[in-house]
């Protein structure tokens, strides 16, 4: 008698962990596209950065303001061709990545950098973003507001024999549910 309760309860330990494992694996995260690429928010948070870059040091926080850090993943590419051509510097970008408060007003990117596993010294050089890259965004937000979105701005072109010209892509991350 006591080797089948012990069956039973082996066999109800079994099925109930199964079933945990199952519902961790089906929360994926929210895909936000444009129909160019996809992107994953990973997390954001507020205060100096848990992972902070080299860049972010070069920035003194105003009085009354604190640092806000967006943390994603480029998880889709649609087109093989295409090359989303982040500049190394912020300044460069003829529109940027901002965030828009619940009042409508924007704010400006402080820093970024998007890393992603190269496999030669060519690739690691190559501003071109590919799936899995992972980027950090970094603002300088007033104290007390409320991030509504993301805009994620990114300039795009296609490879040869594509035309170079370059084209802004756009996707607008909803950030209320995060926070």
């Amino acid at each position: 008698m006591n080797k089948k309760l012990l069956v039973l309860i082996s066999f109800c330990l079994f099925i109930f962990s199964f079933t945990l494992l199952s519902q961790e694996e089906s929360k994926e995260k929210k895909i936000w596209e444009d129909g160019r690429i996809g992107i994953t928010l990973d997390k954001t948070e507020w205060g100096y950065p848990s992972e902070p870059i080299e860049r972010l040091r070069d920035h003194k926080l105003k009085e009354g303001y604190d640092f806000f850090s967006i943390y994603l993943t480029i998880v889709q590419i649609k087109d093989k061709n295409l090359v989303i051509d982040l500049p190394h510097t912020e300044h460069k970008l003829p529109q940027s990545i901002h965030l828009v408060d619940e009042q409508g007003s924007a704010y400006r990117v402080l820093c970024y950098e998007f890393t992603r596993e190269t496999t030669s010294l060519a690739e690691a050089m190559s501003p071109k973003l590919k799936q899995g890259t992972k980027g950090s965004i970094f603002f300088q937000l007033p104290e007390g507001i409320s991030p509504t979105q993301l805009k994620f701005i990114y300039p795009y072109h296609g490879e040869p024999p594509k035309p170079k010209k370059k084209k802004l892509g756009q996707i607008d991350i909803d950030l209320t549910h995060i926070q």
